[in-house]
């Protein structure tokens, strides 16, 4: 499943890409009213191919963070599976452990206000 997610995801970068510049050539004209004509519309053109790369990159950022996240569950779940309780496992944990928590608070000492002389 991951591996099938991650092509998914680089297939899509592809085709839609390859679909947003044609899109973006198609659409990225205007007419001249006056020759009849098509012409280029640079900033329409512009536009269109940078609101469908955005929509391209987001799913494609999703579908390869699926990917990954799958990869990562696999790795988990066969550590549990290899896992034997008899033997001390080599795993480290990610981050250290928490400090116990102190019993009582620390007690300042009180100090005694002093009155100025002149």
């Amino acid at each position: 499943m991951k591996t099938l997610c991650k092509t998914l995801a680089y297939v899509e970068l592809v085709l839609v890409t390859i679909g947003s510049i044609i899109l973006a050539h198609t659409f990225g004209t205007k007419l001249d009213y006056h020759t009849l004509k098509f012409e280029r519309d640079g900033a329409a053109t512009f536009a269109i191919f940078v609101s469908a790369m955005l929509s391209v990159i987001i799913l494609w950022a999703i579908l390869c963070a699926f990917s990954k996240i799958l990869e990562n569950q696999e790795i988990i779940f066969e550590l549990l599976e290899s896992r034997d309780e008899t033997k001390p496992t080599n795993i480290t944990p990610i981050c250290t452990p928490l400090p116990e928590p102190a019993k009582t608070l620390p007690v300042r000492p009180q100090v005694q206000p002093q009155t100025v002389r002149q």
